[in-house]
């Protein structure tokens, strides 16, 4: 197009010459046609130049005239309508494919008023040539007719401009702010050496301060409390520096004085040099839920009392059996020291052998005691190195003679020596004391003449300790697998179990880092529990 161009600007150079040369022999004639060549040559020259500069703008221009026939039609224009302008100019200006919302348009910009000669409209909505949404600004100014007279519109020119981005830009600036201004959390913003620039009305919901007390103000300083320390306030400086963010729980303090606990989330705001040029702190106030946690701890230590003493409720016919057994030959003894009294047969070896029966009943006794005791007693919730064997051997106490009277066969395998696990003494014999009641009563539905069995093995190896609990009862059903850890989920009869001891079980174990689940359960042969603990020492290692 360029090479045609100028092609045509030579030709027409050469025939204005040689029309020039011939004028010329007439004298002034040739003068007069020579100035209204030159004339119509910068004509011309100055249309071809307007008409370079519309193509060049990146603004929509269209003209269109008092008959609503397009005029002008730029490069902008086809880009941004998805139309060409040698295929659009000459044609209707609401025929030209633009796809907007005619009725909005002629409303917003009447084409007869002269007497206002601009129109603007933000936002106008369109769909692009791709099917996408998106925003005009526009301006339209009308044309006049060339005489004082004249006062009717002569046409339009329409400029405008894609704002789609602009429009999204604001959007989201809008949807910041609408969320800096009504979040329950309260935002900070300070220097990056924590001088606050900017709070939001949550800000002064929680600590007290307004916008204009705050500001200008370090954070740490109307903020800190006495409860951190303030190694702790500079290992949040090094998280920031390191990592450029930091979150964690702080007790922080309110304007009247109040120390609260806080949720406070940290991150910077980076320059072009990756330098930290604003913090953003985002801050909840987590009273409430500090709370609500510790009356959530309390009921759970209470429901896991209230299962403990349940299950020394079902054992009391057991112990009073264990019991029962030393008190009888304490008993006997007694009487036979009182015959022997009474017969003056009294005699030293004879008096020690009987003292010493009485001795070993009223120590069996004793454990009997201690064991039930121990198990009952409110936990303190510290977690220390225990002896597995012996949290078992203490459920074991409780339960043998029960067993027996159920025909239930009690058997334990565990090493020699002491094997060790990070956990609570009571609290794991309380897991124990839960399996086993659950074996006996599945073992209970078992109809028929089969020997019934709980085996209680005890491994430790690679850094674990392991204990399964196998019974050979009826089995699970499978489709309950799912849901034997939780809450009140029982697959006993109605009122025979509360459905808390293997939910109380699994918050035991894991709560000392461990596993509970079933191993193995089938049908008529019996369910097998595993039990994972960690070895204390490579939970100190760690």
């Amino acid at each position: 197009e360029e090479e045609l161009r100028k092609t045509q600007e030579e030709l027409e150079d050469r025939v204005e010459e040689r029309t020039v040369g011939l004028i010329r022999v007439n004298g002034k004639m040739a003068s007069e046609i020579e100035e209204k060549i030159k004339a119509e040559k910068a004509l011309t020259e100055a249309h071809r130049e307007t008409e370079r500069l519309l193509a060049a703008i990146s603004s929509i221009f269209i003209g269109v005239d008092k008959n609503g026939i397009i005029t002008r039609w730029n490069e902008a224009a086809s880009r941004t309508f998805g139309v060409e302008g040698q295929d659009i100019v000459g044609q209707r200006f609401e025929d030209s494919g633009i796809k907007w919302d005619w009725n909005e348009f002629n409303t917003k910009f009447p084409k007869y008023q002269p007497e206002r000669k601009e129109f603007s409209l933000e936002n106008m909505q369109y769909e692009k040539p791709d099917g996408e949404t998106g925003f005009l600004g526009l301006t339209l100014s009308h044309v006049t007719g060339d005489t004082a007279t004249e006062n009717r519109s002569a046409g339009f020119i329409l400029l405008g401009s894609d704002i789609t981005e602009r429009k999204l830009y604001q959007d989201q600036l809008r949807l910041a702010d609408t969320v800096y201004r009504n979040t329950i959390e309260g935002i900070i913003i300070t220097d990056a050496d924590g001088t606050i620039r900017s709070v939001n009305p949550a800000f002064t919901s929680i600590t007290g301060y307004t916008e204009d007390e705050a500001r200008g103000k370090k954070a740490i300083d109307i903020l800190k409390s006495d409860k951190s320390p303030k190694e702790f306030y500079k290992n949040i400086w090094i998280s920031l520096e390191k990592n450029g963010y930091w979150d964690g729980e702080v007790w922080n303090r309110r304007k009247n004085g109040e120390v609260y606990p806080q949720m406070l989330s940290i991150v910077g705001i980076e320059d072009d040099d990756g330098k930290n040029r604003q913090f953003l702190t985002v801050m909840r106030d987590i009273t409430e839920i500090k709370k609500a946690e510790e009356e959530l701890n309390k009921q759970g230590e209470r429901l896991l009392q209230s299962e403990k003493l349940a299950a020394i409720g079902e054992l009391a016919s057991g112990v009073a059996h264990e019991l029962n057994q030393p008190l009888n030959h304490i008993n006997l003894t007694c009487q036979l020291l009182i015959k022997m009294l009474g017969a003056d047969m009294l005699q030293k070896d004879s008096i020690f052998d009987e003292i010493m029966i009485i001795v070993d009943n009223v120590q069996r006794a004793v454990e009997v005691i201690s064991a039930m005791r121990d198990f009952a007693r409110k936990e303190t919730g510290k977690m220390e190195a225990i002896d597995v064997r012996k949290a078992i051997d203490t459920s074991i106490k409780m339960f043998g003679a029960q067993l027996k009277t159920h025909n239930i066969t009690l058997n334990v395998a565990s090493p020699a020596t002491p094997v060790m696990a990070l956990g609570s003494f009571n609290k794991l014999s309380q897991v124990i004391v839960n399996m086993i009641t659950n074996a006996r009563d599945a073992l209970n539905t078992v109809k028929d003449d089969r020997s019934k069995f709980i085996d209680i093995s005890v491994l430790q190896e690679n850094g674990k300790a392991y204990i399964r609990v196998k019974d050979n009862g009826g089995g699970m059903p499978a489709k309950g697998l799912k849901d034997i850890f939780t809450p009140f989920y029982t697959t006993k009869e109605a009122g025979a179990g509360t459905g808390l001891g293997l939910s109380i079980s699994y918050q035991i174990i894991t709560g000392f880092g461990g596993s509970i689940e079933v191993e193995s359960t089938k049908e008529d042969e019996g369910t097998t529990m595993l039990i994972t603990l960690n070895d204390n020492n490579e939970n100190q290692n760690g």
